[in-house]
């Protein structure tokens, strides 16, 4: 095979070559250490990688152990339901409904306990929102439980927000009696 090398004017053959051999040399130097700088990346992203994983599974096993406190544990109401049973059999439906200003039509969401985070009802005011203009015209949103908290204020904040968009809300503090 013949080569088509040619050295520069006043240049051997020898000294021609020597130097390509040189450049070779470093370009497979530089491929090398780029090559190696490409692997300690993978290396340490699989090692990030089946980190996040542990804490993924982590995580899980902690929801998991959420999920069975919270579908496990009772939490109790703390009220006379006897009290509220001789009260809804006694009381007129229709009394009660126009003393709330609310028609027979009228659609009543009501929401009674504490309000907390954990009840979610800024959810419910949320949900609220979504509701087109027709169906709020229909809707009375009643929240019992209001109190001091900043979480009360914000839902407060949320309802005072839906009464301008033309929803109709009932807000009622908690009592402790």
């Amino acid at each position: 095979m013949a080569s088509n090398f040619k050295p520069e004017h006043g240049q051997s053959a020898g000294v021609k070559l020597h130097e390509t051999e040189s450049a070779l040399s470093q370009a497979v130097a530089e491929k090398q250490s780029a090559f190696e700088a490409q692997e300690q990346i993978k290396a340490e992203f699989e090692q990030t990688h089946l980190e996040l994983e542990e804490i993924r599974r982590s995580n899980a096993a902690e929801l998991g152990l959420l999920t069975e406190v919270m579908y496990n544990s009772a939490i109790l109401n703390g009220i006379d339901h006897s009290r509220l049973l001789d009260f809804v059999n006694d009381a007129d439906r229709s009394s009660l409904r126009s003393a709330f200003g609310l028609s027979e039509s009228d659609v009543l969401v009501l929401n009674v306990g504490t309000v907390t985070s954990r009840k979610g009802q800024q959810d419910l005011t949320g949900a609220m929102e979504q509701m087109d203009a027709a169906t709020r015209r229909r809707v009375v949103l009643a929240i019992v439980g209001l109190n001091g908290s900043d979480y009360s204020q914000a839902v407060r904040d949320q309802l005072r927000a839906l009464e301008q968009q033309g929803l109709r809300t009932i807000a009622v503090e908690e009592s402790t009696s």
